[in-house]
């Protein structure tokens, strides 16, 4: 799979996660609001899912400024070989 479409994936499964997690806890709180341990704890897992789209996400912008940074130098790589076999060619 492609690396963009895998992050797309990856980025879907914990957004879906994080909304299990929302909706079991907001059942709790309602039906049960003594289970606070499991509250605590789908409270905790929320934070930590937020924390990782985060990561995930300054991750793909620093990806894709990698990407265009490489697409750039081998443009310029691709122009000095070009200079390269002019000048090689002139000289005979």
């Amino acid at each position: 799979m492609d690396l963009t479409l895998t992050i797309i994936h990856v980025k879907g499964l914990i957004l879906n996660i994080r909304k299990r997690v929302e909706i079991s806890r907001e059942e709790i709180q309602e039906k049960r609001p003594s289970a606070t341990k499991y509250i605590e704890g789908a409270n905790q897992t929320e934070s930590e899912l937020i924390k990782i789209q985060e990561v995930i996400n300054c991750l793909e912008m620093e990806l894709r400024a990698c990407i265009r940074e490489n697409n750039y130098l081998t443009k310029i790589n691709a122009e000095l070989k070009s200079e390269i076999n002019h000048y090689q060619n002139t000289k005979h």
